[in-house]
């Protein structure tokens, strides 16, 4: 249990210099990522949620990677001929007691697992109110939807995903916006958005509030305008599909109980996916994502290389902060 705390301590340091890192270059980032085409952004997106988590993983790998080498490979235990006098990253040798790290596994553990269970109680919540939904709508098989009391349009459910729309929406916007609404519905269905945002908010969970916030609102604009671009092309006119939000936030304020609509709330990035219906101009992303992986590449082959001393670096600086 000793060597556990000490672990998740390597591996929370190694996500919180990430985390620093993507803070600071945040405000730069998010000029060139939303010049990105929305398919594209959903994978920077999702890959920049999970870079904490995975400079934790390489973190805590080179910081034990002497002792797993010659684990892996059966060969004998090296870590008393390198490192410190009294303090080891070795899985074989019993590590000392740390209270230190013992203390902030504690704290980081208690702060993932309150996060774990409000998205637990999200998820039974959610699960509920569909059930109660179901049990007064009905499904339209021929549209295929399930046809709810209110003004919902939403993709609920999982494993499974489900359209639910609101019968009084039908009856409140116009035909082509219903259409619209219902195409991009549809959208978010056969994208499988919704498992995409559970796998980001459980890569994520490692990060800052604020920072979990932004990159989470970049991944669901990005999905709200790749969802507009297919309504677009399922009916024909992208500047249809544009009139229809406007069309949405107005009626919006007219109705007591307000939309719960993934198609048009919420209403911060209204600007931004009318835009790239209206004039779409993308930037390519494919030499930057070239040079991201050549840099990750270039990281992991340097570990490799360097294992060993970074290892010594390693215990070396956890020493003199655990110890």
């Amino acid at each position: 249990m000793n060597l556990l705390s000490v672990v998740l301590v390597v591996a929370m340091a190694g996500a919180a210099a990430a985390c620093v890192l993507l803070r600071a270059a945040l405000g730069r980032m998010i000029g060139p990522l939303r010049r990105v085409a929305p398919g594209a952004r959903v994978r920077w997106a999702l890959a920049l949620l999970a870079a904490p988590a995975g400079f934790g993983a390489l973190a805590a790998l080179v910081a034990f990677g002497p002792c797993l080498h010659t684990l892996v490979l059966g060969m004998p235990d090296a870590c008393r001929s390198h490192g410190g006098p009294d303090f080891f990253f070795c899985l074989r040798m019993p590590m000392h007691n740390t209270p230190v790290a013992w203390a902030a596994g504690l704290v980081a553990g208690a702060w993932i697992a309150s996060r774990l269970a409000v998205g637990a109680q999200a998820l039974v919540r959610t699960r509920a109110a569909l059930e109660h939904l179901r049990r007064l709508g009905t499904f339209d098989a021929k549209r295929g939807f399930w046809l709810v009391p209110g003004d919902i349009a939403i993709v609920a459910g999982f494993p499974r995903a489900q359209v639910y729309v609101g019968e009084r929406l039908e009856t409140s916007v116009s035909a082509v916006t219903f259409d619209a609404v219902v195409a991009h519905e549809r959208a978010h269905q056969r994208r499988r958005d919704l498992r995409t945002k559970l796998a980001a908010r459980a890569v994520s969970l490692c990060l800052p509030t604020a920072l979990r916030t932004a990159l989470l609102g970049e991944l669901d604009l990005a999905m709200e305008q790749a969802c507009d671009a297919i309504a677009a092309d399922e009916i024909g006119d992208a500047l249809t599909v544009a009139g229809s939000l406007l069309e949405l936030v107005r009626a919006a304020a007219t109705m007591p109980e307000g939309f719960a609509l993934a198609f048009s709330a919420p209403f911060d990035h209204l600007e931004a996916r009318v835009r790239a219906l209206c004039a779409p101009d993308w930037s390519p992303s494919g030499r930057a994502a070239s040079a991201c992986f050549a840099l990750c590449a270039m990281t992991i082959v340097g570990c490799v290389a360097f294992d060993l001393p970074l290892h010594d670096m390693t215990e070396a600086l956890f020493e003199r902060l655990l110890g």
